[in-house]
Order: C-alpha cells, then structure tokens, then sequence
C-alpha cells in the first residue's frame, strides 16, 4: 500500500483561494460566444478547467500583474487574444505554456516512470460539439487542426490509476493539479482540479459536473477513478511558489 505523506497535508496558500469557489454552480461553456473572441470572466459560473484558471490567475497576481491579464496569460496562446483558435482548447498545450511560463512543474514526469503518447484530434473529429466551430468554420478548423498535428507524438508522464491508494501517494501534496488521463478517442484529459487532504485520504476540489457545483469529494481519489473505464490514470503539476 501507498503510504499517505504528512507533508502533503500542509496548507497551500493555493487553497485558500480554490476554497472560496465551494458551492459554486457548474456551467458549461461560459465563454462560448457568436461574436468576437474576447476575455471572459464569470467567477459565478465555473467549469473544471475555468475553476482551475481563476484560481491560479488570483493566484499569481501581483503588484506587476492584474487578475486580468495573469487569466489571459494563463487561457491564450502567448496571451494574445487572436480569435477562439488563440484559447487553448486542449488542456495539453495549456499545460506546457503554463510550465514554459514558470508557473507549473510536471510533478509526475519527475515521480513515474509510466509514459504515454499524445493523440490529438477530437476537436477537429468532433466539430459540431463546439458552437463556434459552426462560424467559419473552414478556418476555424483549419487552425485547430495545426494544433492537434503539433501535440500529437508528444510523450508525457503519467500515473496508472490503479497506482494510487486510498490515501494517495507520498509526492502528491495539497494544491497540486491533478488532470484526469482519458481513453476517449483524440482527446489528452477529460477532467481537472486540485489534491487535498480529508480525513488522510486523498481528494479532489473540483467543479464536479455530476454535482453541478465546486466540490470537495467524499470519496477517495483512488475509489472515484477505480471502475471508471474511461479513466487510465492521472497527470499532476504543482504551482511554482
């Protein structure tokens, strides 16, 4: 069995922000629009990924940078707004900026040997799932697809599910991100939020879908993700202090 670490129960001061968001409705596709690509804020209304980034935009502001502009670093490409195509869809890309950037550290590409190779085109597969797509959309899909051609072949870390016990593993700690590892055909992840500690066992904060708001679960990570088929393991990247 995976012994629990005493150091991951300490306190990140990222929590204290992810913690204010308990309770907060879940809602798809907040920043979809018909019109111009533009920076959307609705902390009232969260998806898993929108949790994560207005967390680590409040985060990471200071005197220097504004919540604003830390959030349009965080969610586009270079942090130009060029269109829907300059957001970062796909929550591998967004990692690898935010690591380029020097605010995440693949905690798992230093911590497991387990690997595997990205396959990226469920954008580009799926097309009418995404309402903008449906706007010009030649270009639009054009552009992803350059996207999809440069994440695919690229090898990442991961962590078998069945490698993680009831009270997690000793180098996961409060405040890591913790982005669920999915079969579902072209896509890298299909879920994120943020490790924690309750009762020794390790959890997820999240804006649950299921629970339509931003939850701590009552189950561990390890029973939640057990029977799930669609689930192989887990990525997890922690904040650069």
């Amino acid at each position: 069995m995976l012994l629990y670490s005493l150091t991951s129960q300490a306190s990140h001061p990222i929590m204290e922000i992810a913690r204010r968001y308990l309770g907060t409705p879940y809602v798809a596709n907040t920043l979809e629009d018909e019109g111009s690509e533009e920076l959307v804020i609705n902390k009232q209304e969260v998806d898993c990924t929108t949790f994560v980034e207005y967390v680590l935009a409040e985060y990471f502001m200071d005197n220097e940078h504004s919540f604003e502009s830390r959030l349009q670093s965080i969610r586009y490409r270079n942090g130009i707004i060029k269109g829907y195509t300059s957001r970062m869809h796909y929550f591998s890309e967004w990692m690898q900026q935010a690591i380029k950037n020097e605010l995440l550290i693949d905690v798992t590409a230093k911590n497991s040997n387990f690997i595997g190779e990205l396959d990226i085109h469920f954008m580009s597969s799926h097309p009418e799932l995404y309402k903008p797509l449906q706007y010009d959309s030649e270009y639009k899909i054009n552009e992803i697809c350059k996207v999809e051609k440069e994440l695919t072949g690229d090898i990442f870390h991961y962590l078998p599910k069945d490698k993680i016990g009831p009270h997690g593993v000793t180098w996961i700690q409060e405040g890591d991100i913790i982005a669920l590892v999915t079969t579902i055909d072209g896509l890298d992840v299909s879920h994120l939020g943020f490790a924690t500690y309750e009762k020794k066992e390790l959890r997820l904060l999240h804006a649950s879908f299921n629970d339509k708001q931003v939850i701590i679960d009552s189950e561990p990570l390890h029973d939640k993700l057990k029977n799930r088929d669609s689930i192989v393991g887990i990525r997890v990247f922690r904040v650069q202090l």
